[in-house]
């Protein structure tokens, strides 16, 4: 897999985050990722929370589906996100 843009960007709509499948409004900062593999491009937004988890990680230890990082160890994900996002129970959307 060959990473052709990996940056920060200011969302024109809303979006849900590949690591952990929650939707964010327009006007999130995610990152932003586009790849390509095999001849096969690919794009994908992941927020503050997840992309902290794999910057500290291996990220194969979570794979590459959509809400896996998340899904694959619960409570170090939400220990993260308390500690980045605040205490909040309630997710931006859901």
């Amino acid at each position: 897999m060959h990473t052709l843009i990996n940056k920060p960007v200011k969302t024109r709509k809303p979006h849900h985050c590949w690591g952990c499948a929650r939707e964010f409004p327009a006007g999130s900062v995610l990152m932003f990722n586009e790849s390509v593999d095999v001849g096969v491009f690919g794009r994908s937004y992941w927020c503050p929370v997840c992309a902290k988890m794999l910057s500290e990680i291996d990220p194969w230890d979570y794979g590459a589906n959509y809400g896996e990082v998340r899904n694959c160890d619960i409570e170090s994900w939400e220990a993260m996100r308390a500690k980045m996002e605040g205490t909040c129970d309630t997710p931006p959307n859901g």
